[in-house]
């Protein structure tokens, strides 16, 4: 995991951000610029306003000391300065390049809101990014659970801005669980994980019971089962037996496709302790439920659909070739000093 919380040093949001509050002295003052118009969505959301009864003009009269339409729509919308949707849109194809959908809102308030949550949630996050990097020995499920401590944290302080945009998660956070994932899983679908920790907090469960309820989420993938291993060999068995005929070897063919798409599928497959030449054992015809019997004449018996543990082949015929055995703790979250669950 060390790689990955690196990597958390250096995402899109973090380049971005990064490039907008630099020192450049021209940037800054759009990203200060930036900064009051977040402020007064956030307001406004405070006051009772929904995102979708939010306009632009109710934004720019609540910006302090003065907004302006020009400036409003120099940082929100489809047209602004240095939008956080166009550096995720500017990515590599991939997941993260798909975050760009969190920002990517009907009205250019709602847009403001979604980057909002960018905002208001990054010093949350950089204190756990902090922490992360001090603290050695931990697994992917442990830096996912203080992920969720710290977004939980920032959604009980800011709960009407969380609440915004149907509970959406901020695109930051989106990104980071993405890198806890290393990419195994969607954007669409790590929102879905965080949105859902967001909903079960706001409708009162605690901190402790969202990240239990959520941990199924991060666990790892279960090792490969035993008789994967044991199909492997059966498989390399049969292709090296000189004296299997080329139909014998055809089987084998077909024998490794239907294994990788149940592999694929996520379905167990039947383990192999025995391997002797001839059809194979599981075929997509046997999953269908009919019957196959051994290409060679003589004593042949038909193999059974879904017959456990054995591969069901025909004994060989008197001279044929011999049967074969097969070969028998956790940080708090990282959140900014002074803060505590709620």
């Amino acid at each position: 995991m060390a790689f990955v919380v690196h990597t958390l040093r250096d995402t899109v949001a973090g380049r971005w951000r990064r490039e907008l509050a630099g020192p450049e002295p021209s940037v800054r003052k759009h990203w200060l610029t930036k900064v009051s118009y977040y402020w007064a969505a956030e307001r406004l959301l405070a006051g009772g306003r929904t995102d979708d009864q939010t306009t632009w003009g109710e934004i720019v009269a609540e910006v302090r000391p003065q907004g302006t339409r020009t400036t409003f729509f120099a940082v929100a919308g489809r047209h602004a300065k240095h939008p956080l949707l166009r550096a995720y849109q500017s990515a590599p194809a991939g997941p993260v390049r798909d975050v760009a959908a969190c920002l990517d809102h009907e009205s250019a308030a709602q847009m403001l809101i979604a980057e909002s949550k960018v905002w208001s949630h990054w010093p949350h996050r950089m204190g756990w990014v902090q922490e992360l990097l001090h603290t050695d020995g931990l697994s992917r499920t442990a830096v996912a659970d203080c992920l969720l401590r710290v977004l939980l944290d920032w959604a009980g302080r800011h709960p009407a801005l969380s609440a915004a945009l149907d509970h959406a998660p901020p695109a930051s956070a989106v990104e980071d669980l993405l890198m806890i994932q290393e990419h195994r899983i969607s954007a669409a679908a790590a929102a879905r994980i965080l949105r859902e920790a967001l909903l079960r907090s706001a409708a009162g469960c605690s901190i402790d019971g969202v990240v239990h309820a959520m941990r199924a989420h991060f666990r790892p993938a279960p090792a490969p089962a035993a008789g994967n291993q044991r199909l492997a060999q059966a498989i390399d068995q049969l292709t090296r037996n000189q004296r299997a005929s080329y139909e014998q070897r055809r089987h084998a063919v077909a024998l490794m496709r239907d294994a990788i798409r149940q592999l694929e599928a996520g379905q167990p497959l039947p383990v192999f302790d025995q391997l002797n030449p001839g059809p194979h054992p599981y075929s997509a015809n046997q999953a269908a439920g009919s019957h196959t019997s051994s290409p060679e004449a003589g004593n042949t018996r038909p193999e059974t659909a879904g017959s456990p543990g054995h591969t069901n082949l025909p004994r060989p015929r008197a001279g044929g070739a011999p049967a074969t055995n097969g070969p028998p703790s956790l940080p708090t979250g990282g959140r900014p000093n002074g803060t505590r669950e709620r």
